[in-house]
């Protein structure tokens, strides 16, 4: 099944068909989805026959292919990507067979559908994944991780949110294995059940509560994950199966939306100063 919501070419890039493929050879390239990394949306021969299928390419420094193929081999599941190849060397690149299913944006933009139907199994399966036991390295820490530079809070006349931060530095942190970036961009579904975890780079043996506020962080533009019962739902399915502690996880909400404060549009940096004002009280 071809995938109808990736990009056309939006930026230079390298050339897919140089790589040195030994099991793959890519046919034609078909999109260009938005990632730090490049990443081609491919049609390809594998096997002796034709698949769909994502080429990732390491152009930044924190675009960690190693670490997203390491962690890839540890796990199991049905929405787990498949490796059809990688560079085993210098692990410069990778392909994954695509996983059939829409990101919750599409779903919710182009097929009416209402996002509260998906919230419960969007936190729970998240728990699920915090349950993995293998033998993980430490998540790659992010500049997210902390806290934001002073000059944000003062652009944004909020120098009280870095107070709060400041000040209520939590002093343990709950590890466990964590995907890094389990937001709705690299996720899959398909019949309202998540089909595909996608992007593995950040994972590791990491911070459970930020990664809960991570995936729970309203980026610019988003229009879901906007309402107190949407969150509560979230919260319901990772505690179905799981449990978090909810005031570590209101304070890196407090920190992840501070990193999009400049980011906002008036609109959303309104609603968002007035969310901040509610977890900080």
């Amino acid at each position: 099944m071809v995938q109808n919501d990736e990009p056309t070419k939006w930026r230079e890039c390298i050339d897919p068909f140089s790589l040195p493929f030994k099991k793959v050879k890519i046919l034609q390239v078909l999109g260009y989805p938005h990632c730090g990394n490049q990443v081609f949306y491919v049609k390809a021969l594998y096997d002796g026959k034709e698949v769909f299928c994502y080429l990732k390419c390491q152009t930044q420094k924190d675009g960690n292919v190693r670490n997203e193929v390491n962690t890839i081999l540890q796990l199991k599941g049905d929405n787990i990507p498949q490796i059809l190849e990688f560079d085993e060397q210098n692990y410069a690149y990778s392909v994954t067979k695509q996983i059939d299913g829409k990101r919750l944006s599409v779903l919710l933009k182009n097929d009416g559908e209402s996002s509260l139907d998906y919230m419960f199994e969007y936190g729970k399966q998240l728990a699920l994944l915090h349950k993995t036991k293998c033998d993980f390295a430490p998540a790659p820490i992010r500049k997210f991780h902390d806290i934001p530079p002073k000059e944000i809070f003062e652009k944004c006349h909020l120098l009280w949110v870095e107070q709060y931060l400041v000040s209520r530095q939590p002093t343990q942190i709950n590890e466990c294995f964590v995907h890094g970036d389990f937001r709705y961009a690299n996720l899959l579904w398909q019949n309202k059940k998540l089909t595909g975890i996608l992007d593995f780079e950040m994972s590791g043996f990491g911070n459970r509560e930020f990664d809960v506020a991570w995936a729970l962080t309203l980026r610019p533009e988003q229009p879901f994950l906007r309402t107190d019962q949407e969150i509560n739902l979230f919260l319901d399915g990772y505690n179905s199966v799981g449990y978090c502690d909810i005031n570590l996880v209101e304070y890196y909400l407090v920190q992840c939306h501070a990193w999009f404060l400049t980011m906002y549009e008036q609109d959303d940096l309104t609603f968002v100063k007035q969310r901040l004002e509610k977890w900080t009280k």
